[in-house]
């Protein structure tokens, strides 16, 4: 990082010395107050505007919420997706010993005809594990576009399905499966094993710098992901790069839609010292199991099924958005990971939020705002019938993990759900060593 900040324009910034702006403020003269108090709040944020998903129209309503008997225009007050009577979790036995989080006791029943009644009240293309016409036509676009395979590719070009990557794959873990996430770095890293792909770390990888360099300096929030691709490319020699954090793969394919403009691409081959070629393919969580090994190659390698477990994939917002970079399958209603959990032997949910934002970025400076989205995700997925969440982000998973404790002390009647990692349920299905999982963190 060090030799990519010496390359910069005009050099690193210069940090001032120590006690120098309090001298200046102290030799001012005092100034008239103002007799109006400015609002500094931010009022535009271009940067974060593209990612985040449209509003809802005026008078529209929740496009999913209709099957819970929320009517389009109601107020904010009843806006609330109505939710049946409290769903008393039960000890899933596939899962062990119970997660932070689970609530125990027996789980009656769902209403009769409930779950078929929300599953009727949508379109057939919409069901889970069938992917819309839009989307496929979306995906087919792009296939004709780049080619059907061979030759070099660009940044833009859709990843690949069916088993068709190497099964030499490069890995970037990124900092925080070095930290809070290790349980998604250690089952990752199990499960991988399990279905034969040899995961090759990049050798001195670099933070991909995410928010704190993108809203620092532009160029370097470009050049340092681009300069893990080039690892991967000329010094690797692979053709496709697994990285399990969401926030560390937005910014990847961010690096990569970035230099497709010659402009862009120069300056930032100035800053790395060398130029991309656009040879790899970025894969998230979601990918290395749907795409890089396949649904079928999947269900062969599965020895310890889970019984049924119904669970609420959540996606958020990193994967899907924004699309033209993430190329994701679809940013609204993605349906990769229900595949994924039910070739493993869960039942995925119907559910509303599954790419709502949780507010992990909101959980230092608006920490009400944050408990309040997390408290909204999960009612939700408990109210469609869900025992347990699982997430493809190291932030979104800690957030809805540790948030569900703030929600409880506003609301006595709070039933926790467990949020897991979508690698830890593969490897476990995979037969995967169970310490390995971290699944009693």
């Amino acid at each position: 990082m060090q030799a990519l900040h010496g390359r910069l324009p005009g050099g690193p910034p210069r940090r001032p010395a120590p006690g120098a702006g309090h001298a200046r403020r102290a030799a001012r003269p005092d100034r008239p107050r103002l007799r109006r108090p400015l609002h500094l709040a931010l009022h535009r944020l271009p940067d974060l505007q593209h990612p985040l998903p449209a509003g809802h129209r005026r008078g529209g309503g929740h496009r999913r919420a209709q099957d819970h008997g929320v009517r389009a225009g109601e107020g904010a007050a009843r806006r609330a997706v109505r939710q049946p009577a409290p769903l008393q979790p039960r000890e899933h036995p596939a899962l062990g010993p119970p997660l932070r989080g689970r609530a125990a006791g027996p789980r009656p029943a769902h209403a009769p005809g409930g779950a078929a009644r929300r599953r009727g009240a949508r379109p057939a293309h919409a069901r889970q594990g069938q992917a819309r016409p839009a989307a496929r036509a979306r995906r087919r676009g792009r296939r004709a576009a780049h080619g059907a395979g061979g030759g070099a590719r660009h940044e833009g070009a859709p990843r690949r399905e069916g088993g068709a990557v190497s099964r030499t794959i490069a890995y970037y873990p990124g900092c925080s499966l070095h930290g809070t996430a290790r349980e998604l770095d250690s089952s990752f890293r199990a499960s991988a094993a399990a279905l034969g792909l040899v995961l090759q770390e990049i050798p001195g990888w670099a933070c991909c710098g995410n928010t704190a360099v993108h809203s620092r300096d532009r160029l370097l929030a470009t050049a340092l992901p681009v300069n893990e691709l080039v690892k991967v490319e000329q010094d690797m020699r692979l053709d496709a790069v697994a990285v399990p954090c969401a926030a560390c793969f937005n910014r990847f394919q961010h690096g990569a839609h970035a230099v497709a403009d010659p402009q862009t691409a120069d300056d930032v081959a100035a800053v790395v010292g060398r130029r991309y070629g656009g040879g790899v393919t970025v894969m998230n969580l979601v990918d290395v199991y749907h795409d890089a090994v396949g649904l079928e190659a999947l269900a062969a390698r599965v020895t310890r099924p889970f019984a049924g477990l119904r669970v609420a994939c959540y996606y958020g917002c990193l994967l899907s958005r924004p699309p033209k970079v993430t190329l994701a399958e679809d940013p609204e209603y993605p349906t990769h990971m229900d595949e994924v959990v039910r070739v493993l032997g869960c039942e995925p949910v119907d559910w509303n939020y599954k790419t709502d934002c949780c507010g992990a970025s909101l959980a230092l400076c608006e920490q009400e705002v944050a408990v309040g989205l997390v408290g909204r995700i999960v009612r939700d997925a408990r109210a469609c019938g869900a025992e347990a969440v699982v997430a493809a982000c190291p932030l979104c998973q800690v957030n809805l993990d540790s948030r569900q404790e703030g929600v409880a002390r506003d609301d006595p009647a709070w039933q926790p759900l467990p949020v897991v990692y979508l690698s830890q349920l593969v490897a476990r299905a995979v037969g995967a060593d169970p310490a390995a999982l971290g699944l009693r963190k």
